[in-house]
């Protein structure tokens, strides 16, 4: 008897908006059943389990240059693609199976497709390649960064030897004249997008006063002493959370004699 997913199809609807819906998407992915295509064999009728000899064979279409592995959401959205396909009397079976165990299959050395969810549909189409399907089965793909985390990805911490004078010393003097600012650290994206050559943020320890408008104002400061070919930002650094916590013990190119650096967890 097949199974209409609710949950799951509105995960995958919400899916876009942020971590948060993107990893209750591959929450219900990962505990649902989905539905998958295999190749029709007419001596095949009502439920059978999948191969005896622990194998099954899934239909593998091709979108545009690229072939990929059709799944679905529910039964429905794999009956709306089969009609958007423009080929009248295909043949084809269907099957549902809960995605952790569907999904073992696909992920790697042994896969090397993408998975396509709801290709083919109105709803759009959301692909996963077989390392997002490794964290899916084993669960990684469900944690969600912290705010922390997610602001120093991609970033390196600047070691004195790679901080820019040119930034360093004027930002330092401007960090003199804002006493709620305790600390600071300089950092660069270790693979900056063109046009710009270099990236480089400014993560502040703020204790007190406005903090938002005091990262607008160092945000113009940095701003104001890189050159044209770079980019740059500033940060506020919460001392609460993981993702910032270690860095701020770390040395810092200006801090006052009252920083005191989060205590280590445990």
């Amino acid at each position: 008897m097949w199974e209409h997913n609710d949950e799951l199809d509105r995960a995958f609807a919400n899916a876009h908006l942020g971590v948060e819906q993107t990893v209750e998407f591959f929450r219900q992915l990962r505990e649902s059943n989905v539905t998958f295509v295999a190749p029709y064999h007419p001596e095949i009728i009502g439920e059978n389990k999948i191969g005896s000899d622990g194998k099954m064979i899934i239909t593998v279409w091709s979108i545009g240059a690229e072939e990929v592995i059709p799944i679905f959401t529910t039964p429905e959205r794999l009956d709306e693609a089969m009609q958007g396909r423009g080929k009248p009397g295909e043949l084809y079976a269907a099957g549902q199976m809960v995605g952790k165990e569907l999904f073992r299959a696909f992920c790697p050395p042994h896969n090397k497709f993408r998975v396509a969810i709801n290709p083919g549909c109105a709803c759009g189409t959301h692909f996963l390649d077989p390392e997002r399907i490794q964290g899916i089965v084993d669960g990684s793909a469900l944690y969600i960064p912290t705010p922390g985390e997610l602001a120093m990805s991609g970033l390196v911490i600047s070691l004195p030897e790679r901080q820019p004078d040119c930034l360093k010393v004027p930002l330092g003097k401007f960090l003199t004249g804002i006493p709620e600012v305790k600390a600071a650290w300089l950092f660069y994206e270790e693979e900056p997008k063109p046009p710009f050559e270099q990236v480089h943020v400014l993560g502040l320890a703020i204790v007190g006063g406005d903090a938002e408008e005091i990262r607008t104002e160092a945000a113009l400061a940095i701003a104001s002493v890189c050159p044209p070919e770079w980019s740059s930002r500033a940060i506020i650094m919460d001392p609460k959370d993981e993702g910032f916590s270690d860095i701020m013990r770390c040395p810092s190119f200006y801090r006052t004699p009252d920083y005191v650096p989060p205590p280590k967890a445990g």
